[in-house]
């Protein structure tokens, strides 16, 4: 925050750390959004924008989350985590934050709705249309529950991508999937960093199940 290259908008972008840390939303993904345009050499307009937005995702998130009213406590907010991801990558907040309280309804289960969230997310960035996405991780939760979700990651992983689609197809419809299955994921509870968007033009990659 103390780069002179932030002269112009630190005002701004102290305004919404303020917000953020007032709302009790995670400051250091903010943090991390604006070291991020820095280390690209983005424009301190492009900046700007890019610490608004994913404020404005955090905020929509963090209703969303709070609307399912989960038990238990949340200390890394994965599941905020995942929610700010799947609407970064396009998901449409409606049909995202319904298909989270169809989950939580059948699970009752903070970390299943983070998968759910989390599978969306994934496809969307696999280059799966976001309205596609959704409707192929609702059906395999449908189908098989939170085994058919990290399956549809796992094939996501491990397919090539034109023939991506089609194999999720197959997973979605509950057929066997080839090579290594859901239990050998190895998720990161927590990746760190800000949440993934293309606000500085970077590829695609969340970073997790490295």
């Amino acid at each position: 925050m103390a780069d002179t290259r932030l002269s112009d908008i630190r005002p701004a972008l102290e305004r919404i750390q303020a917000q953020a840390e007032a709302q009790g939303l995670p400051t250091a993904w903010l943090q991390d959004k604006v070291a991020e345009g820095l280390a690209k050499h983005a424009e301190p307009a492009r900046i700007a924008q890019a610490v608004a937005a994913l404020f404005e995702r955090m905020q929509l998130a963090n209703r969303m989350e709070q609307e399912l009213r989960l038990r238990g406590a949340d200390p890394t907010r994965t599941l905020l985590r995942s929610f700010v991801d799947a609407l970064s990558a396009g998901a449409e907040s409606a049909p995202l934050a319904q298909f989270a309280r169809e989950v939580a309804d059948a699970t009752h289960s903070r970390d299943a709705v983070r998968r759910a969230a989390l599978t969306v997310a994934e496809l969307e960035e696999h280059a799966i249309e976001p309205a596609l996405a959704l409707s192929m991780s609702t059906a395999a939760f449908r189908r098989s529950g939170v085994p058919g979700l990290n399956a549809l990651r796992s094939a996501a992983r491990r397919t090539p991508p034109g023939e991506l689609q089609a194999a999720l197809r197959r997973v979605t419809a509950g057929e066997r999937a080839h090579g290594p299955g859901p239990g050998h994921e190895n998720e990161s509870a927590h990746p760190g960093g800000p949440p993934h968007d293309n606000s500085f033009g970077q590829s695609h990659g969340r970073g997790l199940g490295r």
